[in-house]
Formats: structure tokens, C-alpha cells, sequence
């Protein structure tokens, strides 16, 4: 679901979901995380890998914004 400013209205769940898609189709194994009280705070939501190259991708919806943690993490 778009707007017309091509702008994700939905679910951060669902934007993964489409996203990791269009990843798998193009050839990358993705590996979902499930976030949980056990589980270390910050881990991207998604991590992929393609070609040898491990890539993890942490979706966000307006108005939602990185952690500082996760900010962190990115640099």
C-alpha cells in the first residue's frame, strides 16, 4: 500500500516482509530476527546474505526512528 507520495502506509512488519521478497527474488538468503526479551537489544531486523557479503537491514515506518543503539550501530 502506497500514497501518492510513494511514501510505505502500513506495518513495519509488512514492509519487511515485502522487502525481504524483493530480496529472495534477487538472490539473497535472508534470515529474519525476532525480537524478544532473551534476545540482545539492537539486532537488525533483517540479515541477509549475497555473494559472501552479509548485509542486515533494520526497517522503520514514519514515525518511528532508529535507536541509539542502533544508530550506533550503523556507523
Amino acid at each position: 500500500v502506497y500514497d501518492r507520495k510513494g511514501l510505505f502506509e502500513g506495518k513495519e512488519s509488512t514492509l519487511q516482509k515485502k522487502c525481504n521478497e524483493m530480496f529472495e527474488q534477487a538472490g539473497f538468503y535472508v534470515f529474519n530476527t525476532h525480537g524478544g526479551m532473551m534476545q540482545t537489544a539492537g539486532i537488525p531486523d533483517s540479515m541477509m546474505c549475497f555473494m559472501g557479503r552479509m548485509i542486515c537491514a533494520e526497517y522503520k515506518i514514519f514515525p518511528n526512528f532508529l535507536s541509539p543503539l542502533q544508530q550506533c550501530m550503523r556507523k
